[in-house]
């Protein structure tokens, strides 16, 4: 049940708002989908900006519908109003599970890898095929440059050699990378905006900025914590590694 939650909250809370975030099942109704085998029912709750109420990011649960009850195949959060893209879905990855399947996958003639959100809403098989899906970005790790020759040594230092240029920078780069513990996505690109805010989770009140980045597949959002130092000036040139997460709700 990867959530990611890592992305914006201090590693010492993540329990704590996971906790929030399994109270939404008792404490209020929330959107559902039940699948046509009505083996499994997805829950969506929005989570609000405390300042202004509008709709900041949303948590997906599936759950499977078991003789004894129901149960928790997954928890996950996608960003509000993400970019809906065509979504060539190339092949499906061996660490696939049923309520949390990954794909190398292709827009145009870019290649990356993701994590499906709300994959029950498609009752058939979507290897092989081009869908509709909302994309957003939930790095683990970031960089902000303010030149090229910033980005180039940084990765130099780390043995990750590029022919970087300005054209390349300009029109954003996707390199895909997969590792036993976590399937990812290295996104280069520059910063459009950044918006700050104040999540109401539950009980818990907690900050995101939530980026808007321009990369080779178009301007799609990426969250970061509200506490970063960087200076997140439009046109910064950023590097994210990152979880992609496709919402298959825009289907």
């Amino acid at each position: 049940m990867p959530v990611h939650i890592e992305c914006f909250i201090d590693p010492n809370n993540e329990s704590d708002l996971i906790s929030e975030l399994l109270h939404f099942l008792q404490k209020k109704p929330g959107r559902s989908y039940i699948n046509e085998s009505n083996r499994h029912v997805l829950y969506t709750y929005d989570i609000p900006d405390a300042q202004d109420g509008s709709i900041v990011l949303r948590a997906v649960f599936n759950m499977m519908m078991e003789e004894n009850g129901a149960d928790i195949r997954d928890l996950d959060l996608v960003i509000a109003d993400s970019p809906v893209k065509d979504v060539e879905f190339i092949f499906r990855l061996d660490k696939s599970q049923d309520g949390n399947e990954y794909y190398e996958a292709g827009c145009g003639d870019q290649h990356f890898l993701l994590e499906t959100v709300n994959r029950h809403m498609i009752n058939e098989d979507i290897e092989d095929t081009v869908q509709p899906a909302a994309l957003s970005l939930f790095p683990f790790r970031y960089s902000i440059y303010s030149t090229l020759e910033d980005l180039k040594d940084d990765f130099a230092e780390e043995g990750m050699i590029f022919d970087f240029d300005d054209t390349f920078i300009a029109s954003g780069s996707l390199l895909q990378r997969e590792d036993p513990d976590e399937t990812w996505s290295l996104f280069i690109g520059r910063i459009v905006s950044g918006t700050p805010h104040y999540l109401q989770i539950g009980d818990m009140l907690c900050g995101c900025v939530i980026l808007q980045v321009q990369t080779a597949i178009g301007i799609l959002p990426a969250i970061i914590p509200l506490n970063a130092t960087e200076d997140i000036q439009p046109d910064r040139i950023i590097s994210l590694f990152c979880d992609v997460k496709a919402d298959l709700s825009a289907a």
